[in-house]
């Protein structure tokens, strides 16, 4: 009977957790295009004052 609940603790508890945690484990699996900029006048879209935020890559 323990090695049931034993079984049962492994597959519902640490199963999961490897599945979450073994993608976080690749190095940068997404590649994102596209630039950030600040928004002074708080318009929600690029003006003549915008300025850029430069990427730390």
């Amino acid at each position: 009977m323990a090695l049931i609940i034993t079984t049962f603790v492994v597959v519902l508890c640490v199963v999961p957790a490897m599945v979450i945690a073994i993608p976080s484990l690749t190095i940068n699996p997404f590649i994102v295009k596209g630039r950030v900029y600040c928004d002074p006048c708080r318009l929600g879209f690029e003006t003549p004052i915008t300025t850029y935020i430069p990427s730390k890559f």
